[in-house]
């Protein structure tokens, strides 16, 4: 159970094989003695939020009309969330937790906090909906600290996070402050999901300037590649993505207007050209205003350009 949600998120057709059903909250309600069963727990939870993610991103791509069990099924997919949260929360309050358990709770933490904000904005293209989870998106970079640290892989505090900033954006963001990370090597490799997807999430869909970067920072320090996701093609697409959205910034906020927010940024699967990266970029906007295409849903071999695709760039 596991290893299945990173086969999914990269359009892996596993429920075909499996079936994934979405947690009773109530499987949440007995006493969890362990964080391990409580990770245990957790996969079944992880897999249906990707499945009903990736199955949703299709359907608002589409524009197929959303069905009451759409918001049924999301709506179950958060209460099973909280529930599972509490538990997680009841067990912490337990006992005193080991440095091992601090560390593998702040793994769990890192899952719930992805998955709850992936599910929340899961039924529209619209990108201003993931800012109302900030809050859940600092707490992951902190999570991701936690984990980073006891790798060994130092994230000191500094006021240098709004290096790289625009002066639009600092002008805006002068009454704002936080932290950023510094980097040391790592190395190895893991099929466990960690800190990599989770961070990437943040500096891909947490438009706060100064949080992004730092979970762009927190990436810098080069934590062992896990499963699909290596480090160095994630902070390179991050930070397209970061300069993109920065070309049209709201007067008020300082974050990226939704004219210029992204709704895909992956890499396509067609491997490397002339030693970079092919990443499939499309604005939230052009993807909400494109007609639907009798194609779009025929399979991605890789040997043409993927439906989403509003245009393709070379990165690394």
């Amino acid at each position: 159970m596991r290893n299945i949600t990173p086969a999914m998120l990269f359009g892996a057709p596993i429920e075909d094989i499996f079936e994934i059903p979405i947690p009773d909250p109530s499987t949440y309600e007995f006493p969890f003695s362990t964080f391990y069963e409580l990770q245990m727990s957790s996969f079944q939870l992880r897999n249906a939020s990707a499945l009903f993610a990736r199955t949703m991103a299709t359907k608002i791509f589409v524009k197929t009309q959303l069905a009451p069990d759409d918001f049924t099924r999301q709506s179950e997919l958060l209460n099973a969330h909280h529930s599972w949260f509490r538990a997680l929360k009841k067990l912490e309050l337990a006992k005193v937790l080991t440095k091992e358990e601090e560390i593998m709770a702040a793994s769990l933490k890192l899952g719930y906090y992805s998955t709850y904000i992936l599910i929340d904005c899961a039924l529209s293209l619209r990108q201003t909906n993931f800012d109302a989870h900030l809050e859940y998106f600092k707490a992951i970079n902190h999570n991701a600290k936690i984990i980073l640290d006891s790798m060994g892989l130092r994230t000191a505090r500094s006021p240098d996070t709004q290096q790289g900033l625009n002066e639009k954006t600092l002008q805006v963001l002068n009454r704002a402050s936080n932290e950023d990370g510094v980097s040391k090597a790592g190395a190895h490799f893991t099929f466990e999901i960690s800190v990599i997807p989770p961070l990437h999430f943040v500096a891909t869909r947490c438009r706060c300037p100064i949080v992004r970067r730092e979970a762009v920072a927190l990436l810098e320090t080069n934590p062992p590649r896990e499963g699909l996701w290596d480090v160095e093609t994630h902070i390179a697409v991050a930070k397209r993505v970061i300069e993109i959205e920065e070309s049209v910034l709201d007067p008020v906020t300082g974050w990226p207007a939704e004219s210029s927010r992204l709704w895909c940024s992956v890499h396509d699967g067609r491997g490397y050209s002339d030693g970079k990266i092919m990443v499939t970029f499309a604005y939230a906007e052009w993807a909400q205003d494109r007609v639907p295409q009798a194609d779009d849903l025929r399979p991605f071999t890789g040997a043409a350009e993927r439906p989403d695709a509003q245009w393709v760039e070379k990165i690394g």
